[in-house]
């Protein structure tokens, strides 16, 4: 056999979405892949960390990529890449990211190297692409488990009672983890490691499992509803891995704010002249969009901080994103005079100065790390927000009309399960 003809037959073509990566040596990386036809694999890209790698964006977690492969003695190596998805979002933004890896990492755990699972893969990639283009993270992830685990096997029982097989009348029912699905009253009361199931939850279920994503896009559940389905879901997936999901602590730190900066480096930094945005007077507009988005940051930046440092695991230009964002959010919202020109609630101005003390403590901190232009990224995101105006009260008048509307849509789509 000539060297050509053994050279095209050690060749082969995937098309896969990067789960995760490990560094390997000086510039190598192990990829996990996922691929339709040849489940998850790992495979060898070598020289991928050089900056002069052609390689080296097209082969990021959540990205879909078109690979060719050579077949190695050991481990298979990536020849070429080319991405089909890039899922640049999920890269960018912080907690995205983090929905992603959560993605991600139920796939992984739930497949088996060389095992194929074309609905598996789809679903995926469907999900990853519902993040990236604005989906609500909870909700997408909600409906990416239940799927998931119907594909692997593990489908949940909601519509009979899995001892005696009778049709679950709408009340208050159980679930078994060790049964895979819910229970009567009767057989659900004394059934040890049961779990109460309230009917709102399990119509949310029903819903999830049985529609298409288009419908499911559409529901608005309330914080005690989705919080239900949640922890179901989760300790229903525990339960089958028998392990927890790494990703799930950190997305819960994030959401529940559980970290927090130390307030006297805040109000050391502050009392310095170090506080880096000038203030500006700008309409009412963007107060509470702003408390939000600084918590999301300020949280994520703490707990990557502690976790691990950031030093080591964010790249500068994650941290010039960050920056940016802040830098736009800030000057829509330090308007400390306008503010209380407006009568806007005392209360609001002492949480959001406290939130803005707490978060750039933290950019300091990253930005010595990083070697971050602190005040140049700043300065870019405020640019963005020149401009700007906002009439609080139409907004107020039609957020409520809004959820007045969101809650009849989910009555209505609830009340047919």
């Amino acid at each position: 056999m000539d060297p050509e003809t053994d050279r095209r037959q050690r060749l082969y073509r995937l098309s896969a979405i990067v789960l995760k990566r490990r560094d390997m040596g000086e510039a190598d990386r192990l990829l996990t892949v996922l691929t339709r036809n040849r489940g998850k694999l790992t495979l060898l890209a070598k020289g991928v960390r050089k900056s002069a790698s052609r390689k080296a964006g097209h082969v990021e977690p959540f990205t879909h990529v078109d690979l060719l492969v050579a077949r190695g003695k050991s481990l298979d190596l990536i020849t070429q890449a080319e991405t089909i998805a890039a899922h640049r979002r999920l890269r960018e933004d912080l907690l995205l990211s983090t929905w992603g890896y959560y993605a991600a990492e139920l796939a992984d755990a739930f497949t088996q190297d060389g095992d194929p699972n074309a609905l598996l893969f789809d679903l995926l990639l469907e999900t990853l692409g519902r993040l990236d283009q604005g989906a609500e993270p909870a909700l997408a992830a909600r409906y990416y488990e239940l799927h998931l685990l119907s594909l692997v096997g593990y489908q949940p029982q909601l519509f009979r009672c899995v001892q005696c097989g009778e049709l679950l009348e709408p009340q208050t029912n159980f679930f078994s983890l060790a049964r895979g699905g819910a229970l009567c009253p009767k057989h659900g009361a004394n059934e040890t490691g049961a779990v109460v199931l309230p009917l709102p939850a399990l119509k949310v279920l029903r819903f999830l499992q049985s529609r298409p994503w288009e419908q499911v896009a559409q529901l608005r559940l309330s914080p005690a509803v989705g919080g239900q389905v949640e922890s179901l879901l989760a300790r229903y997936i525990v339960y089958h891995l028998e392990r927890n999901v790494r990703s799930v602590a950190f997305l819960r730190r994030l959401q529940q704010g559980l970290v927090r900066a130390a307030r006297s480096d805040a109000e050391g930094q502050i009392a310095n002249g170090k506080w880096p945005i000038p203030n500006t007077q700008y309409p009412i507009s963007e107060h509470v969009r702003g408390i939000m988005q600084i918590r999301e940051y300020q949280q994520w930046l703490q707990a990557w901080d502690r976790a691990r440092g950031w030093d080591r695991v964010a790249p500068a230009h994650t941290l010039i994103h960050a920056l940016e964002e802040l830098g736009e959010v800030a000057r829509l919202v330090l308007q400390w005079e306008g503010y209380k020109e407006a009568g806007s609630p005392e209360q609001l101005h002492a949480e959001l100065e406290e939130e803005l003390s707490d978060v750039f403590v933290f950019l300091f901190k990253l930005a010595y790390q990083t070697g971050v232009d602190v005040e140049a990224a700043l300065a870019r995101g405020q640019a963005k927000a020149d401009g700007r105006h906002f009439d609080l009260d139409r907004a107020d008048a039609e957020l409520a009309r809004y959820h007045a509307r969101q809650a009849e849509a989910l009555a209505q789509m609830l009340g047919e399960q």
